[in-house]
């Protein structure tokens, strides 16, 4: 047996439609309160408003503005769950603007400091290295949770705190002595935007680089020699292991 199916078109007659704009219009209102109230109570008082408070107030709010007393509740609550929602994605947004300048401002001012001090500013490639997660003895990666503060390799036993360990492991890469690695800062695929990424690939190795900035002049005009990191014996050796 053959089915027809049938659309229905319902147009609202005069008084229908006044009665449609006039809601939608309360509710623009409505919107646009809550967004200023959230503001306001911030900026004088320093108290975040979040949708339950503004929920709770909606009795409070009918008595006063009796217009919104034939409104049905359920659809003011709606309306102001899309200002919270607004309201949420636009603090994300901007905490994240806020962390990306901040992250990039500490990173040129750390570069400044030391290239002004006569060092080499060194960007480790945290993907491919991945400090905290592999172990600064063996060279192998295992994953870790947050909640994991110490270092335990499973591979070789090694044992160290998590952050010294990290720290460890980014020393002996820019080194070139991190196991398992077999390569050294100036031939690793790295991409920095920094000036000296250029003059160190054709330096040809650390070696080399690190007797080019060796001498450098003192404040009173004198030549002064400074140790390189291997000399005074901070390689791998300079951290205690623990098995």
């Amino acid at each position: 047996m053959a089915t027809r199916r049938v659309t229905f078109r319902l147009y609202p007659n005069k008084k229908q439609e006044q009665t449609l704009r006039y809601h939608r219009k309360l509710h623009k209102d409505l919107y646009n309160a809550a967004v200023c109230n959230r503001f306001t109570q911030y900026q004088r008082f320093n108290h975040r408003v979040d949708y339950f408070e503004q929920q709770n107030s909606l009795p409070a709010f009918k008595e006063v503005w009796t217009e919104y007393q034939e409104c049905n509740c359920m659809t003011l609550q709606a309306t102001l769950k899309r200002v919270d929602y607004a309201f949420n994605r636009w603090l994300k947004g901007l905490d994240k603007s806020i962390l990306d300048v901040g992250m990039g401002m500490l990173r040129s001012a750390i570069e400044y400091k030391v290239k002004d001090a006569g060092g080499v500013f060194v960007e480790v490639p945290t993907r491919q290295v991945k400090p905290s997660q592999t172990c600064p003895n063996c060279g192998n990666q295992q994953k870790k949770t947050l909640d994991e503060r110490v270092h335990h390799c499973h591979k070789c036993g090694f044992t160290m705190d998590r952050d010294l360990a990290a720290a460890l492991v980014m020393l002996l890469w820019a080194l070139g002595k991190l196991p398992g690695f077999g390569t050294r800062m100036v031939d690793a695929n790295v991409s920095s935007s920094t000036s000296e990424t250029c003059k160190r690939k054709r330096t040809g190795s650390m070696k080399q680089l690190g007797q080019m900035k060796r001498q450098k002049h003192s404040p009173t005009g004198l030549v002064v020699e400074t140790r390189d990191l291997n000399e005074v014996g901070l390689g791998s050796s300079f951290f205690p292991q623990t098995y």
